[in-house]
């Protein structure tokens, strides 16, 4: 007896793998197993009911966990099938498993490249927890059980396998003998019988695959459709395509390297592993379990559990392995949503984690959750915790991935727990072993040190922000800010600059710094007062830098109220905002030279960086000292070092034109020292000051004039406000005046001095006396002389220009203030004066130069109303470039909503932010879109967008955010503002705008009713019936047709009476209100329809207002009681049409009447009318009384129809007859009428009222034969009783019977009249007849006539 090994497939196996050891007698022949052997023997086996039965309780425990399992479930046991047993190469390495599923009209086929099964494999699917994998800690399967969830869903599997070839067939299961268990041995060719397709796609994979699985579904509603089925299961399609909609599912699956899903009809979806390019996946990090603690703990609680609780494989394990895995963009990791944990397979567990995380926990069965039970579960997840954190280590030390979408990894421990408390434990052992690492050892990146990484607890926590400003360096901002309530060693370092303000990592550092590491408001302060950090703040690109990052952060108002110095004035030093002013430019045009040593102001440098900042202007309002001119003065006087600066020419100047500019009165001003024309000084005013010899001299001074044109005195004292400056001047230091209107006239008024003057003009410093002369003689000037003057005007940006003032030259005021900050403004559409020319005026003084701008130069005061509907009309180009931006938009239409004060629809080809049906905002131009109102800028209850978007495929909607509150009357403003612009609000402008401009698409049997509540605005917004003719009406057979090619009844009662006769393309449009069937109506009107109405009863009546009424070239009658085919009538018309046939007979009489017809007498009846009719008038007409008839335009417009009731189709064809018309027969099929219906035809009155017509037509028609058959009737009767009173007077001579002889002869006389009255009725008769051929004749000319047009 040797012992030896007997393997299945690869090298030699250890004793937990695919093998046995066993003994073999040599001594005896060995015998090979027989693979139809095996499954019969194990067919037989469990057909045995003892084992049967046994197995059956087995089979119902597993119901309990995996039978109850999610639809995917069995999907996930094949791919763990697949995985767990791999064919090996030579080199005993792994060749990657590739799998199939593969869908037919009938059958889910799962078919892979892995390992053939062995006997003990197909031992181990027939019974349960024998299965190969029970004790493999190297399979991810291990319950022995799973391939018996392919049983969920079908009750016939078939697998090929090697030689094995058999099925499971439910309709072969035997009473107490579970079907999954026992197999049939079922070749490949006898799946003929079961399907002709599936043997063929056995054959074509027996190259490539080793193991095949055909399965077919209980039910095959369970292999399509992606919605759940009526027992709320999902089918085999929705769960393929969603487990392999990506690689996620199989991500962790060691050994599959691709699977291909097939689709009939579609290309395969194909989901490998090359796929990870978009994935982060981590090496296995691997865990030696310690055999004192860890192995005991979980062999311990193995032994407390069965089998099928814990699989007995954990006991062997000595190590264990976790793995992460996360998406990415590029270098940007991004979170995971949904993440679940992996136990190689996905689970529905979830931890709340941004990445997923694949672990040997064990799971439930049906792997809906983690076995919360199994305390080892929670080992896993401590070890877990510790490869989190060394996997976030490789992560960052990798440099291929984003700093902070490093972090974003971290879960947020504490929501985690809360929205997952099922697995609070676990996230707390995670959680603890993971924190545990970050604060012992380095973690967080650095920058600028030897070590790349540092502990947590030595990272700066930077609340301020500055470290992330970029305004100094760390080293600077550390040397600054030491001893500052703060004292930096080292090893303490800011963290990496990739990090700073990085959302992922400001919550990570604020969480887990360490308290004595924060750098905050409190140092930035005291850093102020350190000398180095001052030498720093007084170079002004580090100021400007700095108060930026103040005000930004907000800092810099506590700053202020601190007093501290940290504003750099224009003399270099710094300053504190309360001892130093902020803008004097306008005092310093006069006063600079004090400006060092008593008026010390912020840099123009610094204002100029701020400008236009409104934050900044907002934040310093009333901070900085403010200028009083009285007390300046004052101290100047008192001040014998100020006064002193005031012997200086250009000072004193300056000095006097700041005096007058604000009027300053007080004692001493006549001690100033002043120069005279000669540039001599003058120690006071104390004695009789001139303008100099003359006026002409004085005017000379002035540098506008050129010195050819006239002599004058030096005037530096009031070169600029001249009038102030002579008022003040004489006033204040008793200085003459004089006239200048020779001036005016001479020079200014003369046209060739103009270019000179305007030379001039290009400065301020000539330009303001040069307009203070004006306006100092405005009266000497007619309105707008001065208009080919230049002034000096200033751009929104602050940049001077010099012209003639045009029509976008305004004087400056808040409204033109207003205006330019508009961002939506292009520096090009408007200019103000120059605020230049009103320095140092008083109130009254700048309106009397805005009027002389205004009237004379032609600068205009800014209005909104000028600027609304003068400006913006000549730059809407420009304009509509400047609205492609959220905030510009939404400011310029609130805006316009308030400053509108003309023609708002010049803007409607402006651009307007509008929302699509995924909610996106894009810019849409008014004029070129249908917008309409969004619901919230409704009033409350009012809504539009679900109405829109029925019949708008691509509606837009005004976003909300134009109004600034949404408030009742806010919405009620908004709402009419958007509709002066063309924005539509109400369902009658969805008519206009889209439904009816689009009438000939749109298919709703609800639009003629939304058209007919629009009526009323038809006039309004110019549409005319006319508009309307493209609507499409839904026929009685569901489809739809444009109204012109229509046809419906309308009646006085809602419906229609005749409802059983189908009629092509008619409508039914008893189903709308009265005002909506009206407008239809009107609508077939304009299309050409005409539509008559007859109040009178009667079948002739309503004939006689048809022939009356309607014209057409071919008529056709039928009866509206279904009893007539309506495919007869092209024929009938056709021989109208093309034969000239006057009047077609539908021929009932020749074919089924009189079997179809079940009312007594009417057979009999109708036979004797044809036969009268035939006899008298000599006809051949077949059936007198059918209702089915066709007529020429000269039958109709020549036939009297005098019959009111059902004698007229016995007038017809009298008529015709009589008229030598042409009259043709057509035999039609007849059936009874429908049941239920019921005729108003009276056999007997009705068929009295018939006869009695013939013999009224007859005589009409045929009077001659008539009377003359009553003369010959008559005549008989009178010599009847005459000839036997003849006779006797014969023989007798006598006349006994004189009474008989007097009747008959009055009978002689009025067979006589009825003679001679028949003879004239029939010359009468005759006459007609040739009136109607005449008649008869008009008309065909009628209608060649109208042929020809």
């Amino acid at each position: 007896m040797d012992t030896v090994v007997l393997k299945f497939g690869g090298s030699s196996l250890a004793n937990n793998e695919r093998g046995y050891v066993i003994d073999v007698d040599r001594s005896k022949p060995a015998k090979r197993i027989d693979p139809m052997d095996l499954i019969n023997n194990l067919h037989k086996l469990w057909d045995d009911r003892a084992h049967g039965t046994a197995m059956n309780s087995a089979m119902e425990t597993i119901s309990s966990e995996l039978m109850a399992s999610s639809d995917g479930t069995f999907i996930y046991e094949l791919l763990q099938n697949a995985n767990d047993y791999p064919i090996k190469d030579k080199n005993d390495k792994v060749v990657p498993v590739e799998v199939e599923f593969r869908l037919t009209d009938k059958y889910l086929i799962c078919r892979h490249s892995g390992a053939q099964f062995t006997p003990r494999d197909v031992a181990g699917i027939c019974s349960i927890g024998s299965g190969s994998k029970i004790k493999n800690k190297n399979a991810i399967g291990y319950k022995g059980i799973g391939f018996k969830t392919v049983f969920h869903a079908h009750d016939w599997v078939y697998i090929k396998t090697g030689d094995f070839t058999f099925r499971f067939d439910k309709n072969q299961e035997k009473d107490g003998r579970p079907f999954q268990i026992m197999p049939i041995w079922t070749t490949v060719s006898e799946l003929e019988k079961f399907d002709s397709t599936i043997p063929n796609l056995i054959e074509e994979g027996l190259s490539k695959f080793n193991v095949q699985i055909v399965m077919q579904p209980r039910k095959l509603d369970y292999l399509y459709g992606m919605d759940k089925n009526q027992e709320s299961e999902k089918s085999h399609e929705y769960v393929l395509r969603d487990i392999f909609k990506d690689i996620r599912d199989i991500v962790f699956i060691p050994n599959i390297k691709s699977v291909k899903v097939f689709f009939p009809g579609e290309e395969p979806i194909i989901c490998t592993k090359g796929e990870l390019a978009n994935w982060i996946v981590s090496d296995a990090f691997k865990h030696e379990l310690d055999e004192e603690t860890e192995r005991f703990i979980i062999i311990k609680e193995c032994n407390e559990h069965p089998e099928r609780r814990i699989p007995p494989k954990y006991k062997t394990f000595t190590d264990t392995y976790v793995s992460f895995a996360a998406k990415k963009r590029g270098n940007i990791i991004e979170p995971v949503e949904k993440a679940t944990v992996y136990c190689y397979l996905p689970t529905k567990a979830e931890f709340g984690f941004p990445f997923l995380m694949n672990t040997d926990m064990v799971p439930s069965g049906d792997r809906n959750q983690l076995k919360t039970d199994v305390k080892f579960n929670l080992l896993f997840a401590k070890i877990a915790g510790e490869k989190f954190f060394f996997w976030l280590q490789l992560l960052m030390e990798s440099n291929e991935y984003e700093l902070d979408s490093v972090f974003s990894l971290i879960p947020d421990f504490d929501e985690c727990k809360k929205r997952h408390s099922a697995y609070d434990s676990f996230i707390d052992e995670f959680q603890q072993e993971f924190e545990k690492h970050i604060l012992q050892k380095k973690f967080v990146p650095i920058k600028g040190n030897d070590e790349p990484y540092s502990l947590t607890a030595k990272i700066i926590y930077d609340t301020t922000g500055i470290s992330s400003s970029d305004i100094m360096s760390d080293e600077e901002l550390l040397t600054f800010a030491n001893g500052a309530n703060w004292t930096t060693n080292n090893d303490e370092y800011f963290p990496h600059p990739d990090l700073r303000d990085k959302p992922f990592f400001s919550v990570f550092i604020g969480k887990y710094h360490a308290n004595n590491m924060v750098f905050g408001e409190e140092q930035l302060l005291e850093m102020c007062s350190k000398s180095d950090f001052i030498e720093w703040l007084q170079i002004q690109e580090n100021n400007n830098r700095f108060l930026t990052f103040l005000l930004d952060h907000k800092y810099l108002s506590d700053f202020i109220k601190q007093k501290k110095e940290i504003f750099i004035g224009e003399n270099g030093n710094l300053y504190s905002a309360s001892s130093m002013y902020y803008n004097i430019d306008e005092q310093l045009e006069n006063l600079s030279y004090f400006a060092d040593d008593y008026l010390p102001h912020l840099s123009y440098a610094t204002r100029e960086y701020f400008r236009e900042n409104a934050n900044w202007n907002e934040t310093i309002k009333n901070e900085f000292l403010v200028f009083d001119a009285d007390k300046f003065v004052s101290d100047v006087l008192a001040n014998n070092d100020m006064k002193s600066l005031l012997r200086n020419k250009d000072n004193s100047v300056s000095f006097i034109q700041f005096l007058t500019t604000n009027q300053i009165d007080c004692k001493g001003l006549l001690d100033l020292p002043f120069y005279n024309v000669n540039d001599e000084i003058v120690s006071d005013f104390n004695r009789l000051v001139f303008f100099e010899s003359n006026r002409g001299y004085e005017v000379k001074k002035e540098e506008w004039l050129d010195d050819a044109w006239m002599d004058f005195i030096s005037k530096d004292y009031y070169d600029k406000n001249k009038e102030k400056c002579l008022e003040y001047l004489k006033n204040r230091f008793h200085v003459l005046e004089y006239s200048d209107k020779e001036i005016i006239n001479s020079i200014i008024k003369e046209n060739d001095n103009l270019s000179k003057i305007n030379e001039s003009l290009d400065d301020i410093k000539t330009a303001a006396p040069f307009i203070d002369f004006v306006r100092i003689n405005v009266n000497e000037f007619k309105d707008g002389e001065l208009t080919a003057f230049d002034v000096i005007v200033i751009d929104r940006n602050g940049n001077s220009l010099v012209g003639p003032a045009y029509k976008n030259s305004f004087i400056y005021s808040d409204k033109y203030e207003e205006i330019i900050q508009k961002k939506w403004l292009s520096d090009n559409w408007i200019y103000s004066l120059s605020d230049s020319y009103f320095v140092g005026k008083s109130e009254g003084e700048k309106e009397e130069l805005v009027s002389v701008f205004c009237r004379l130069f032609g600068v205009r005061k800014f209005e909104n109303g000028i600027f609304f509907n003068e400006i913006i009309p000549d730059n809407l180009g420009d304009l509509v470039n400047n609205l492609f931006d959220v905030e510009s938009n939404i400011d310029f239409w609130r805006w316009i909503k308030i400053n509108c004060q003309g023609n708002i629809s010049v803007l409607k080809d402006l651009p307007i932010i509008a929302s699509d049906t995924e909610g996106k905002e894009h810019y849409y131009i008014i004029s070129e879109n249908s917008i309409y109102m969004s619901d919230d800028l409704l009033p409350d209850g009012q809504y539009i967008e679900s109405i829109v978007k029925k019949y708008y495929d691509s509606p837009l909607f005004v976003i909300p955010k134009y109004a600034e509150s949404l408030t009742a009357a806010s919405k009620k403003e908004w709402r009419k503002f958007f509709e002066n612009l063309g924005v539509m609000s109400e369902q009658t402008e969805l008519v206009f705008d889209q439904i009816i401009p689009n009438l000939s698409e749109i298919e709703d049997p609800g639009v003629p009713s939304m058209i007919a509540q629009a009526k009323d605005y038809f006039k309004e917004r110019n549409v005319s019936i006319s508009d309307l003719l493209s609507l499409r009406l839904q026929k009685r057979d569901g489809e739809y047709e444009q109204i012109c090619n229509c046809l419906f009844i309308s009646t006085k009662k809602i419906n229609e009476p005749f409802k059983y006769l189908l009629l092509d393309n008619e409508c039914d449009i008893s189903q709308y209100s009265a005002e909506t069937r009206a407008l239809i109506l009107d609508i077939a009107k304009e299309a050409g329809a005409i539509v008559r109405n007859e109040y009178q009863q009667g079948k002739g009546n309503v004939i006689r207002r048809m022939f009356r009424e309607i014209d057409a070239q071919c008529y056709i009658m039928i009866d509206g009681d279904d009893t007539y085919p309506a495919q007869f009538g092209r024929e009938m018309a056709e021989k109208v049409l093309e034969y000239k046939v006057d009047m077609v007979v539908g021929d009932r009489l020749s074919s089924t009447y009189f079997e179809e017809n079940k009312r007594p007498f009417h057979n009999l009846g109708n036979s004797m009318v044809r036969a009268a009719i035939n006899h008298l008038f000599k006809s051949n007409i077949r059936d007198i009384m059918t209702g089915y008839r066709a007529f020429s335009y000269q039958f109709v417009k020549t036939f009297p129809v005098l019959s009111r009731g059902f004698e007229i189709e016995t007038e017809m064809s009298i008529h015709a007859v009589d008229k030598n018309m042409l009259v043709d027969n057509v035999i039609i099929e007849y059936r009874d009428r429908p049941d239920g219906s019921e005729s108003k035809l009276n056999t007997y009155t009705d068929g009295m009222k018939v006869l009695f017509t013939i013999i009224k037509l007859f005589k009409g028609y045929r009077p001659f034969q008539f009377f003359g058959s009553m003369a010959f009737l008559l005549m008989i009767i009178a010599a009847g009783l005459f000839i036997p009173v003849f006779m006797t007077y014969l023989h007798t001579g006598l006349v006994p019977n004189f009474p008989t002889l007097i009747v008959s002869g009055f009978i002689a006389l009025a067979a006589l009249q009825a003679f001679f009255s028949g003879l004239i009725l029939s010359t009468i008769v005759q006459k007609n007849r040739q009136d109607f051929e005449f008649k008869l004749q008009l008309i065909t000319n009628k209608i060649d006539n109208e042929k020809e047009n």
